[in-house]
């Protein structure tokens, strides 16, 4: 009941900010460089950092999980209502890896390896930000990634949060997923 409870909360939620985006001209003019040919709302990425927020107050996420997704999609939004230097970008990025790694606390690593691992995680960051308005395609492999781990008996403690952020998936999904 509370999933079902959620996943209706999520799409309400995506709806009021469609509205608010579109009041807000919170949108994206397709230039040479996009991957859609009309005018796209921004911004509906709101459900992520909404859902880790939930899933933390119900107690299926860590503190430094949920800073570092709602830093992340804090500066991504400002970026996308007003474009943003690399600077700031970079800086979030860092702090939100920085907060991933204490987590699994990594810092206890060798020290050679935390500089090339702290690289990739902040390029699949960016990489998996800018995919994410292309037509479904991030949402849709995180959605099978989701699921995927699910099944995983390793997993088991954290489903109710893979369920949530699989929520948040769908939620995003069916504004996302649109025909080429």
């Amino acid at each position: 009941m509370v999933y079902i409870a959620l996943i209706i909360l999520l799409v309400g939620i995506e709806l009021i900010y469609f509205k608010i985006a579109d009041t807000y001209n919170i949108i994206d003019k397709p230039n040479s460089r996009s991957s859609h040919t009309s005018i796209t709302l921004r911004g509906g990425g709101i459900t992520f950092p909404i859902a880790i927020s939930i899933a933390f107050f119900l107690g299926y996420v860590s503190w430094a999980v949920t800073l570092a997704v709602v830093l992340v999609a804090v500066v991504s939004f400002i970026d996308d209502i007003k474009p943003l230097s690399q600077l700031p970008r970079f800086v979030s990025h860092f702090i939100a890896v920085g907060l991933i790694f204490y987590e699994l606390n990594l810092f206890s690593e060798s020290i050679w390896l935390l500089p090339i691992v702290f690289v990739l995680v902040i390029g699949w960051v960016n990489a998996f930000n800018f995919m994410d308005g292309i037509n479904g395609i991030t949402v849709l492999y995180a959605l099978t990634a989701i699921v995927s781990f699910s099944f995983l008996p390793i997993n088991k403690a954290s489903l109710p949060l893979l369920i949530t952020m699989g929520l948040s998936c769908l939620a995003f999904g069916l504004f996302n997923v649109q025909k080429s």
